[in-house]
């Protein structure tokens, strides 16, 4: 039993995110002004931590767009946080480039998010809940609209 205390409480250090307290992320806005998981509190949050080089991550985009419009008047809310090293100087003119200038996307300075939850590569997705616990980690592309992929959005959702 005390081994597997030790181990559960080393495994808690290393991935700090996907323990059962809230998770504390701070990230920028386009105006280079902190903005905390906090403030979307009271909704689901799907945190995608993304790059405009990743061509999965550019692929994923439309369906995680998707699923903002659908849902957010249920509690929705999707946070694309950037990996691009550059900040809002490549961000943006991507963002145009691609007629995303509506995503909600917020960039990850240092990548200091990204290492705090533990992801590995781009992209990788975490659901959150209405007060800010970590339900899922997703690497990769889930196929957002799929009809599993909805269907868990959904169940996510009925959650107060």
């Amino acid at each position: 039993m005390r081994i597997f205390a030790f181990l559960l409480v080393s495994f808690l250090m290393v991935f700090p995110a996907l323990s059962s307290e809230k998770t504390e992320l701070s990230f920028l806005d386009a105006a280079n002004r902190p903005v905390s998981l906090q403030n979307f509190s009271g909704k689901i949050v799907i945190l995608n931590i993304w790059a405009s080089w990743c061509p999965p991550c550019v692929q994923e985009m439309p369906d995680l767009i998707a699923l903002q419009k659908t849902y957010a008047a249920q509690g929705l809310q999707l946070i694309a946080l950037s990996e691009d090293i550059a900040g809002f100087p490549t961000i943006t003119p991507f963002l145009e480039k691609n007629n995303w200038q509506d995503l909600p996307v917020y960039w990850d300075k240092g990548g200091i998010n990204m290492r705090h939850l533990g992801a590995s590569g781009l992209p990788t997705s975490y659901i959150f809940n209405r007060a800010g616990k970590l339900l899922e980690k997703i690497e990769g592309n889930p196929q957002w609209t799929s009809t599993k992929m909805v269907a868990k959005i959904e169940k996510y959702l009925e959650q107060k």
